[in-house]
């Protein structure tokens, strides 16, 4: 099966999408033809979102590609730790 390249709603707007050489999506135009991109490292995360304002929002990935920041146009940064989640028992014994 391959990538959906068009959707048309039931008032025949149609919303495209492009895909890179491997299949990753890397833009959306809606009916109104405003285009979002989205760019990508070399193992397939997003790095890049950019609206149709050409607002940019970059993440940034740890050596085991889990997400740890993201960054919007206002130069906002969300950043994600690690969690650890330990049980014990009735004792405090983990």
């Amino acid at each position: 099966m391959g990538n959906v390249t068009a959707i048309r709603d039931e008032l025949n707007r149609t919303t495209t999408f492009t895909y890179d050489e491997r299949n990753l999506p890397t833009s959306i135009t809606d009916p109104l033809g405003h285009t979002s991109t989205t760019s990508y490292d070399a193992v397939g995360n997003a790095i890049a979102l950019t609206d149709p304002l050409e607002n940019k929002t970059i993440y940034a990935y740890d050596q085991l590609d889990r997400l740890i920041s993201q960054t919007d146009a206002e130069n906002r940064t969300t950043t994600r730790g690690q969690h650890h989640i330990m049980s014990f028992d009735g004792t405090f014994n983990r």
